[in-house]
Protein backbone atom coordinates (compact mmCIF):
# COMPACT_ATOMS: atom_id res chain seq x y z
CA UNK A 1 0.00 0.00 0.00
CA UNK A 2 2.87 2.59 1.18
CA UNK A 3 4.72 2.01 -1.87
CA UNK A 4 1.55 2.07 -3.97
CA UNK A 5 0.86 5.46 -2.80
CA UNK A 6 4.88 6.37 -2.99
CA UNK A 7 4.80 6.00 -6.96
CA UNK A 8 1.49 7.67 -7.16
CA UNK A 9 2.92 10.60 -4.89
CA UNK A 10 6.11 11.29 -7.09
CA UNK A 11 3.97 11.81 -10.24
CA UNK A 12 1.56 14.53 -8.64
CA UNK A 13 5.03 15.83 -7.27
CA UNK A 14 6.59 16.19 -10.67
CA UNK A 15 2.47 17.04 -12.36
CA UNK A 16 2.59 19.92 -9.77
CA UNK A 17 6.39 20.90 -9.81
CA UNK A 18 5.98 20.45 -5.91
CA UNK A 19 9.62 19.24 -5.39
CA UNK A 20 10.51 23.23 -5.04
CA UNK A 21 7.81 24.67 -3.26
CA UNK A 22 7.71 25.60 0.45
CA UNK A 23 5.41 22.93 2.02
CA UNK A 24 4.61 23.08 6.07
CA UNK A 25 3.74 19.78 7.68
CA UNK A 26 2.26 20.20 10.69
CA UNK A 27 3.77 17.61 13.13
CA UNK A 28 2.99 16.39 16.91
CA UNK A 29 5.28 14.19 17.01
CA UNK A 30 2.77 11.19 16.88
CA UNK A 31 2.80 7.98 14.57
CA UNK A 32 0.69 9.40 11.89
CA UNK A 33 2.36 12.94 11.57
CA UNK A 34 5.61 11.11 11.59
CA UNK A 35 4.69 9.27 8.70
CA UNK A 36 3.49 12.09 6.94
CA UNK A 37 6.31 14.24 7.69
CA UNK A 38 8.51 11.22 6.34
CA UNK A 39 6.73 10.81 3.35
CA UNK A 40 7.31 14.63 2.46
CA UNK A 41 10.97 14.25 3.00
CA UNK A 42 11.34 11.36 0.90
CA UNK A 43 9.57 13.31 -2.20
CA UNK A 44 10.49 16.60 -1.38
CA UNK A 45 14.02 18.61 -0.68
CA UNK A 46 14.60 19.13 3.12
CA UNK A 47 15.14 22.79 2.52
CA UNK A 48 11.68 23.23 1.11
CA UNK A 49 10.14 21.73 4.28
CA UNK A 50 9.09 23.36 7.45
CA UNK A 51 8.38 21.40 10.41
CA UNK A 52 5.27 22.74 12.64
CA UNK A 53 4.57 21.92 16.35
CA UNK A 54 1.57 22.99 18.82
CA UNK A 55 1.65 23.07 22.77
CA UNK A 56 -1.57 23.04 23.40
CA UNK A 57 -0.27 23.55 27.11
CA UNK A 58 -2.20 20.82 28.44
CA UNK A 59 0.53 18.27 28.81
CA UNK A 60 3.36 20.20 29.67
CA UNK A 61 6.26 17.16 30.56
CA UNK A 62 5.11 15.25 27.07
CA UNK A 63 5.10 18.59 25.29
CA UNK A 64 9.02 18.98 26.22
CA UNK A 65 9.93 15.95 25.09
CA UNK A 66 8.22 16.08 22.07
CA UNK A 67 9.54 19.35 20.84
CA UNK A 68 12.83 17.44 21.84
CA UNK A 69 11.91 14.73 19.65
CA UNK A 70 11.53 16.74 16.87
CA UNK A 71 14.62 19.21 17.04
CA UNK A 72 16.66 16.18 17.04
CA UNK A 73 15.00 14.71 13.78
CA UNK A 74 15.25 18.53 12.27
CA UNK A 75 18.91 19.05 13.37
CA UNK A 76 19.53 15.21 11.66
CA UNK A 77 17.75 16.18 8.27
CA UNK A 78 18.72 19.97 8.28
CA UNK A 79 14.48 20.66 8.29
CA UNK A 80 13.40 23.82 9.56
CA UNK A 81 11.70 23.31 12.86
CA UNK A 82 8.96 25.85 14.58
CA UNK A 83 7.27 25.61 17.53
CA UNK A 84 4.24 27.63 18.64
CA UNK A 85 2.46 28.02 22.24
CA UNK A 86 -1.74 28.28 21.87
CA UNK A 87 -3.66 28.37 24.57
CA UNK A 88 -6.09 26.18 24.26
CA UNK A 89 -7.93 25.70 27.38
CA UNK A 90 -8.51 29.80 27.36
CA UNK A 91 -9.64 30.23 23.93
CA UNK A 92 -12.37 27.15 24.38
CA UNK A 93 -13.77 29.15 27.44
CA UNK A 94 -13.62 32.19 25.84
CA UNK A 95 -15.62 31.16 22.95
CA UNK A 96 -17.92 28.46 24.22
CA UNK A 97 -16.15 25.46 22.61
CA UNK A 98 -14.73 22.41 23.12
CA UNK A 99 -10.98 22.07 23.63
CA UNK A 100 -10.68 19.88 20.65
CA UNK A 101 -13.06 22.60 18.69
CA UNK A 102 -10.42 25.18 19.96
CA UNK A 103 -7.18 23.24 19.34
CA UNK A 104 -8.47 22.73 15.52
CA UNK A 105 -9.27 26.50 15.02
CA UNK A 106 -6.16 27.75 16.11
CA UNK A 107 -3.93 25.67 14.52
CA UNK A 108 -5.33 26.19 11.28
CA UNK A 109 -4.93 30.46 12.34
CA UNK A 110 -1.22 29.66 12.83
CA UNK A 111 -0.87 27.37 10.13
CA UNK A 112 -2.44 29.85 7.78
CA UNK A 113 -0.41 32.38 9.41
CA UNK A 114 2.44 30.87 8.98
CA UNK A 115 2.18 30.07 5.42
CA UNK A 116 1.49 33.30 4.45
CA UNK A 117 4.57 34.00 6.34
CA UNK A 118 6.79 31.63 4.47
CA UNK A 119 4.74 32.25 0.97
CA UNK A 120 3.78 28.16 1.17
CA UNK A 121 0.63 26.78 -0.31
CA UNK A 122 0.10 23.36 0.85
CA UNK A 123 0.38 22.30 4.58
CA UNK A 124 0.89 18.58 5.08
CA UNK A 125 -1.23 16.69 7.77
CA UNK A 126 -1.25 12.88 8.68
CA UNK A 127 -5.31 12.41 8.58
CA UNK A 128 -5.38 8.44 7.47
CA UNK A 129 -8.19 5.97 6.23
CA UNK A 130 -9.14 5.22 10.23
CA UNK A 131 -9.48 9.17 11.11
CA UNK A 132 -11.79 9.17 8.09
CA UNK A 133 -13.70 6.99 9.38
CA UNK A 134 -14.06 8.62 12.84
CA UNK A 135 -14.88 11.85 11.30
CA UNK A 136 -17.77 10.16 9.30
CA UNK A 137 -19.29 9.03 12.44
CA UNK A 138 -18.21 11.70 14.55
CA UNK A 139 -20.14 14.09 12.40
CA UNK A 140 -23.31 11.95 12.33
CA UNK A 141 -23.95 11.22 15.89
CA UNK A 142 -23.44 15.31 16.24
CA UNK A 143 -26.10 15.50 13.64
CA UNK A 144 -23.94 16.85 10.78
CA UNK A 145 -25.02 14.68 8.05
CA UNK A 146 -24.28 16.92 5.37
CA UNK A 147 -20.72 16.16 5.61
CA UNK A 148 -20.38 12.21 6.46
CA UNK A 149 -18.11 12.20 3.38
CA UNK A 150 -14.21 10.74 3.62
CA UNK A 151 -12.27 13.17 4.12
CA UNK A 152 -10.13 14.33 1.02
CA UNK A 153 -6.92 14.40 -0.17
CA UNK A 154 -6.84 18.15 -1.20
CA UNK A 155 -8.91 20.34 0.90
CA UNK A 156 -8.59 24.28 1.28
CA UNK A 157 -7.43 25.84 4.77
CA UNK A 158 -8.05 29.28 3.70
CA UNK A 159 -8.16 31.13 -0.15
CA UNK A 160 -4.65 30.69 -0.82
CA UNK A 161 -3.43 27.69 1.29
CA UNK A 162 -4.82 24.32 0.93
CA UNK A 163 -4.77 21.15 3.23
CA UNK A 164 -2.58 17.84 1.76
CA UNK A 165 -3.12 14.74 3.46
CA UNK A 166 -1.07 11.90 1.51
CA UNK A 167 -1.91 9.46 3.65
CA UNK A 168 -5.36 9.74 3.56
CA UNK A 169 -5.76 5.92 2.23
CA UNK A 170 -3.38 4.49 4.38
CA UNK A 171 -4.80 2.54 7.23
CA UNK A 172 -3.55 2.96 11.00
CA UNK A 173 -2.01 -0.34 10.43
CA UNK A 174 0.00 0.68 7.62
CA UNK A 175 1.51 3.74 8.80
CA UNK A 176 2.93 1.60 11.81
CA UNK A 177 4.66 -0.77 9.50
CA UNK A 178 5.94 1.56 7.16
CA UNK A 179 7.30 3.95 10.02
CA UNK A 180 8.60 -0.12 11.05
CA UNK A 181 10.47 -0.55 7.96
CA UNK A 182 12.11 2.65 7.85
CA UNK A 183 13.26 2.52 11.87
CA UNK A 184 11.25 5.79 12.81
CA UNK A 185 10.59 6.38 15.97
CA UNK A 186 7.72 8.41 17.55
CA UNK A 187 5.80 9.66 20.94
CA UNK A 188 3.01 8.43 22.07
CA UNK A 189 0.38 11.28 23.27
CA UNK A 190 -1.34 10.24 26.15
CA UNK A 191 -4.39 12.28 25.61
CA UNK A 192 -5.49 9.95 23.07
CA UNK A 193 -6.01 7.46 25.86
CA UNK A 194 -8.12 9.70 27.60
CA UNK A 195 -12.25 8.86 27.63
CA UNK A 196 -12.34 12.72 28.48
CA UNK A 197 -12.57 13.62 24.74
CA UNK A 198 -15.73 12.53 23.03
CA UNK A 199 -13.21 11.87 19.46
CA UNK A 200 -11.47 9.42 21.50
CA UNK A 201 -14.14 7.52 22.91
CA UNK A 202 -15.72 6.93 19.25
CA UNK A 203 -12.11 5.36 18.99
CA UNK A 204 -11.88 2.86 21.51
CA UNK A 205 -15.83 1.53 20.10
CA UNK A 206 -14.05 1.54 16.56
CA UNK A 207 -10.70 -0.52 17.34
CA UNK A 208 -12.56 -2.31 19.85
CA UNK A 209 -16.21 -3.73 18.99
CA UNK A 210 -17.02 -2.52 15.31
CA UNK A 211 -14.41 -5.23 14.01
CA UNK A 212 -16.62 -7.81 15.55
CA UNK A 213 -19.19 -6.90 13.95
CA UNK A 214 -17.74 -6.32 10.72
CA UNK A 215 -13.46 -6.69 9.99
CA UNK A 216 -14.25 -4.83 6.99
CA UNK A 217 -16.11 -1.70 8.71
CA UNK A 218 -13.74 0.74 7.40
CA UNK A 219 -13.85 0.13 3.61
CA UNK A 220 -17.60 0.10 4.48
CA UNK A 221 -17.93 3.25 6.05
CA UNK A 222 -15.81 4.78 3.41
CA UNK A 223 -18.22 3.21 0.71
CA UNK A 224 -20.99 4.74 2.34
CA UNK A 225 -19.20 8.09 2.27
CA UNK A 226 -18.62 7.65 -1.54
CA UNK A 227 -22.00 6.88 -2.18
CA UNK A 228 -23.73 9.91 0.06
CA UNK A 229 -21.36 12.13 -1.87
CA UNK A 230 -22.61 11.00 -5.35
CA UNK A 231 -25.90 12.36 -3.48
CA UNK A 232 -24.75 15.17 -2.47
CA UNK A 233 -23.25 16.27 -5.78
CA UNK A 234 -26.38 15.63 -7.78
CA UNK A 235 -28.28 17.38 -5.20
CA UNK A 236 -25.98 20.81 -5.81
CA UNK A 237 -26.18 20.42 -9.27
CA UNK A 238 -29.89 20.51 -8.92
CA UNK A 239 -29.44 23.70 -6.64
CA UNK A 240 -26.36 25.74 -8.23
CA UNK A 241 -28.02 27.91 -10.38
CA UNK A 242 -30.02 29.25 -7.20
CA UNK A 243 -26.82 30.37 -5.27
CA UNK A 244 -26.48 33.23 -8.37
CA UNK A 245 -29.33 34.63 -6.11
CA UNK A 246 -27.25 35.22 -3.00
CA UNK A 247 -25.66 38.40 -2.74
CA UNK A 248 -22.15 37.99 -0.89
CA UNK A 249 -19.90 41.00 0.33
CA UNK A 250 -17.61 41.26 3.69
CA UNK A 251 -20.08 42.16 6.00
CA UNK A 252 -23.08 39.43 5.20
CA UNK A 253 -24.78 37.41 3.07
CA UNK A 254 -28.52 37.94 1.47
CA UNK A 255 -31.13 36.24 -0.36
CA UNK A 256 -34.59 36.22 -0.97
CA UNK A 257 -36.22 33.42 1.69
CA UNK A 258 -38.54 32.82 -1.44
CA UNK A 259 -35.70 30.79 -3.37
CA UNK A 260 -35.58 28.65 -0.32
CA UNK A 261 -39.30 27.86 0.43
CA UNK A 262 -40.12 27.13 -3.13
CA UNK A 263 -38.03 24.13 -2.70
CA UNK A 264 -39.03 20.57 -2.06
CA UNK A 265 -37.30 19.57 1.72
CA UNK A 266 -34.52 18.12 0.23
CA UNK A 267 -33.19 20.49 -1.48
CA UNK A 268 -34.08 23.32 0.59
CA UNK A 269 -31.57 21.75 3.40
CA UNK A 270 -28.73 20.96 0.57
CA UNK A 271 -29.82 24.62 -0.50
CA UNK A 272 -29.13 25.99 3.37
CA UNK A 273 -26.24 24.34 3.91
CA UNK A 274 -24.67 25.09 0.59
CA UNK A 275 -25.27 28.90 2.07
CA UNK A 276 -23.95 28.57 5.63
CA UNK A 277 -20.73 27.29 3.92
CA UNK A 278 -20.31 30.24 1.82
CA UNK A 279 -20.44 32.07 4.92
CA UNK A 280 -18.44 29.70 6.82
CA UNK A 281 -15.49 30.16 3.95
CA UNK A 282 -16.20 33.58 3.94
CA UNK A 283 -15.09 33.92 7.75
CA UNK A 284 -12.61 31.00 7.36
CA UNK A 285 -14.50 29.32 10.18
CA UNK A 286 -14.03 25.53 10.96
CA UNK A 287 -17.51 25.45 12.81
CA UNK A 288 -20.09 22.69 11.00
CA UNK A 289 -23.71 23.63 11.19
CA UNK A 290 -25.94 20.59 11.81
CA UNK A 291 -29.51 19.53 10.91
CA UNK A 292 -30.83 20.45 13.92
CA UNK A 293 -29.79 24.36 12.59
CA UNK A 294 -31.10 24.20 8.87
CA UNK A 295 -33.85 22.90 10.64
CA UNK A 296 -34.18 26.48 12.95
CA UNK A 297 -33.60 28.39 9.89
CA UNK A 298 -36.17 26.63 7.99
CA UNK A 299 -38.49 27.27 10.60
CA UNK A 300 -37.18 31.13 10.55
CA UNK A 301 -38.02 32.12 7.37
CA UNK A 302 -41.50 30.02 6.97
CA UNK A 303 -43.26 32.66 9.29
CA UNK A 304 -43.92 36.55 8.51
CA UNK A 305 -42.05 37.83 11.26
CA UNK A 306 -39.55 40.90 10.38
CA UNK A 307 -36.77 41.95 12.60
CA UNK A 308 -36.54 38.07 14.04
CA UNK A 309 -33.12 36.72 14.72
CA UNK A 310 -31.35 33.46 15.22
CA UNK A 311 -28.30 32.78 16.74
CA UNK A 312 -25.77 29.89 15.54
CA UNK A 313 -22.40 28.89 16.31
CA UNK A 314 -19.06 30.63 15.22
CA UNK A 315 -21.13 34.06 16.32
CA UNK A 316 -23.74 33.97 13.01
CA UNK A 317 -26.73 35.86 13.41
CA UNK A 318 -29.50 35.15 10.81
CA UNK A 319 -32.18 37.70 10.67
CA UNK A 320 -35.29 38.23 8.77
CA UNK A 321 -36.23 41.32 6.83
CA UNK A 322 -39.37 41.38 5.01
CA UNK A 323 -38.34 38.65 2.24
CA UNK A 324 -34.98 39.11 2.32
CA UNK A 325 -32.79 36.36 4.71
CA UNK A 326 -29.52 37.86 6.46
CA UNK A 327 -26.41 36.20 7.76
CA UNK A 328 -24.23 38.56 9.35
CA UNK A 329 -21.58 38.58 12.56
CA UNK A 330 -23.68 38.88 15.57
CA UNK A 331 -23.50 42.62 16.67
CA UNK A 332 -23.88 44.14 20.11
CA UNK A 333 -26.80 46.50 18.19
CA UNK A 334 -28.86 47.56 21.45
CA UNK A 335 -31.54 49.87 21.13
CA UNK A 336 -30.77 53.34 22.45
CA UNK A 337 -32.76 55.90 24.19
CA UNK A 338 -32.34 59.68 23.37
CA UNK A 339 -33.77 62.56 23.56
CA UNK A 340 -32.33 66.08 22.61
CA UNK A 341 -34.14 69.75 22.85
CA UNK A 342 -33.04 72.20 20.59
CA UNK A 343 -34.10 75.89 21.40
CA UNK A 344 -31.30 78.06 19.77
CA UNK A 345 -30.79 77.85 15.71
CA UNK A 346 -27.49 78.13 14.15
CA UNK A 347 -25.39 76.17 16.55
CA UNK A 348 -24.38 72.47 16.12
CA UNK A 349 -25.90 70.20 18.76
CA UNK A 350 -24.23 66.95 19.10
CA UNK A 351 -26.38 63.81 19.43
CA UNK A 352 -23.48 61.56 21.40
CA UNK A 353 -25.42 58.23 20.95
CA UNK A 354 -24.99 58.55 17.14
CA UNK A 355 -22.05 60.47 16.48
CA UNK A 356 -23.73 63.00 14.73
CA UNK A 357 -24.39 66.71 14.82
CA UNK A 358 -27.20 68.54 13.79
CA UNK A 359 -27.78 72.43 12.63
CA UNK A 360 -30.96 73.84 12.64
CA UNK A 361 -31.31 76.99 10.48
CA UNK A 362 -34.14 79.61 9.48
CA UNK A 363 -33.66 80.85 6.01
CA UNK A 364 -35.43 82.98 3.78
CA UNK A 365 -37.68 81.34 0.52
CA UNK A 366 -37.61 80.88 -2.21
CA UNK A 367 -34.52 78.18 -2.28
CA UNK A 368 -33.42 76.99 -5.65
CA UNK A 369 -33.71 73.22 -4.66
CA UNK A 370 -36.08 71.99 -1.33
CA UNK A 371 -35.95 68.64 -2.02
CA UNK A 372 -34.97 66.77 1.35
CA UNK A 373 -32.39 64.48 1.01
CA UNK A 374 -30.82 61.49 3.70
CA UNK A 375 -28.73 64.06 5.80
CA UNK A 376 -31.08 67.40 4.79
CA UNK A 377 -34.39 68.43 4.85
CA UNK A 378 -36.31 71.30 3.94
CA UNK A 379 -39.83 72.34 5.82
CA UNK A 380 -42.01 74.66 6.16
CA UNK A 381 -40.60 77.41 8.59
CA UNK A 382 -43.50 79.59 8.81
CA UNK A 383 -45.06 77.14 11.36
CA UNK A 384 -41.88 77.39 13.42
CA UNK A 385 -42.66 79.96 16.53
CA UNK A 386 -39.12 79.69 18.52
CA UNK A 387 -40.38 76.60 20.01
CA UNK A 388 -38.16 74.12 21.05
CA UNK A 389 -37.49 71.56 18.63
CA UNK A 390 -37.16 67.96 19.95
CA UNK A 391 -34.78 65.16 18.56
CA UNK A 392 -35.17 61.42 19.99
CA UNK A 393 -35.47 58.05 18.58
CA UNK A 394 -39.08 56.30 18.54
CA UNK A 395 -41.66 56.06 21.49
CA UNK A 396 -44.31 53.88 21.25
CA UNK A 397 -47.97 55.27 19.86
CA UNK A 398 -45.82 57.43 17.02
CA UNK A 399 -47.57 58.68 14.64
CA UNK A 400 -47.16 60.61 11.26
CA UNK A 401 -47.96 62.42 8.82
CA UNK A 402 -45.59 60.74 5.68
CA UNK A 403 -45.11 62.88 2.77
CA UNK A 404 -48.73 62.92 0.49
CA UNK A 405 -50.37 62.19 2.98
CA UNK A 406 -53.19 63.49 4.77
CA UNK A 407 -54.17 61.91 7.48
CA UNK A 408 -51.92 60.62 9.95
CA UNK A 409 -50.66 56.78 10.41
CA UNK A 410 -48.43 54.63 13.09
CA UNK A 411 -45.40 55.09 12.49
CA UNK A 412 -44.54 51.23 12.94
CA UNK A 413 -46.75 50.90 9.73
CA UNK A 414 -44.91 53.23 7.50
CA UNK A 415 -41.44 51.43 8.60
CA UNK A 416 -43.05 48.50 7.81
CA UNK A 417 -44.55 49.64 4.20
CA UNK A 418 -41.26 51.05 4.01
CA UNK A 419 -39.75 47.77 4.35
CA UNK A 420 -37.09 49.41 6.78
CA UNK A 421 -34.87 47.36 8.92
CA UNK A 422 -35.98 46.57 12.12
CA UNK A 423 -32.34 47.39 13.67
CA UNK A 424 -32.45 50.77 11.62
CA UNK A 425 -35.80 51.52 13.20
CA UNK A 426 -34.60 51.56 16.56
CA UNK A 427 -31.86 54.37 16.67
CA UNK A 428 -33.09 56.92 13.80
CA UNK A 429 -33.55 59.91 14.48
CA UNK A 430 -36.89 61.22 14.42
CA UNK A 431 -37.24 65.25 14.71
CA UNK A 432 -40.42 67.16 16.46
CA UNK A 433 -42.37 70.10 17.11
CA UNK A 434 -45.11 70.81 19.24
CA UNK A 435 -45.25 67.20 19.52
CA UNK A 436 -45.59 66.31 15.49
CA UNK A 437 -42.82 64.21 14.10
CA UNK A 438 -41.25 66.64 11.16
CA UNK A 439 -38.95 64.46 9.56
CA UNK A 440 -38.02 60.72 10.03
CA UNK A 441 -34.05 61.19 9.36
CA UNK A 442 -33.49 59.83 5.53
CA UNK A 443 -37.03 58.92 4.67
CA UNK A 444 -39.48 61.55 4.66
CA UNK A 445 -40.87 64.85 6.10
CA UNK A 446 -44.15 65.33 7.28
CA UNK A 447 -47.02 66.51 4.80
CA UNK A 448 -48.21 69.05 7.35
CA UNK A 449 -44.83 70.76 7.22
CA UNK A 450 -43.96 70.68 3.33
CA UNK A 451 -42.67 73.99 1.74
CA UNK A 452 -45.49 75.81 -0.97
CA UNK A 453 -45.12 78.04 -3.11
CA UNK A 454 -46.15 80.75 -0.44
CA UNK A 455 -43.80 79.91 2.21
CA UNK A 456 -41.64 82.89 3.55
CA UNK A 457 -39.30 81.21 5.74
CA UNK A 458 -37.48 77.86 5.14
CA UNK A 459 -36.59 75.50 8.35
CA UNK A 460 -33.38 73.56 7.21
CA UNK A 461 -32.41 70.64 9.55
CA UNK A 462 -28.99 69.38 8.31
CA UNK A 463 -27.12 66.32 10.00
CA UNK A 464 -22.66 66.05 9.89
CA UNK A 465 -21.63 63.14 11.16
CA UNK A 466 -18.48 62.98 12.43
CA UNK A 467 -15.06 61.84 12.23
CA UNK A 468 -14.67 58.58 13.82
Amino acid sequence: MIETMFNQEHKLIKTLKLNKQTIIVSCSSGSDSMAALLVVKQLISSENIIIMYFDHGLRPQESKKEVEFLNSFSNKYTIRFFKKYIPVQLYATKKKVSIETAGRQLRRQWLAHKAKLYNSEIVVMGHHQDDSCETMLFRLLRGVQSKMVPLKEWSPLNKSVKIWRPLINQTKQDILQFLEQNNQGFCVDSSNESLEFNRNKLRHFLTDMAPQINPNYQQSIIRFGQHYQQIQDYLNSQISHLLNHVIVNDRQIKFDKKIVNSQPPILKKQLLYNILNLWANQHESIIQFSDQHIDSIIDLISKKQTGKKLSLPAGLQVSLNYNDVILSKASNHKALHYQYEIVNLDREVTIKELNIKVMISLIDAPVSNVKSTADTAFLNGDLYCNQPIIVRNKRPGDQFYSFGMNHPRKLKDYFIKQKIPFEKRQNLPLFLMNNHIIWVTGESISDQFKVSTSTKKILRIKLIKQEE
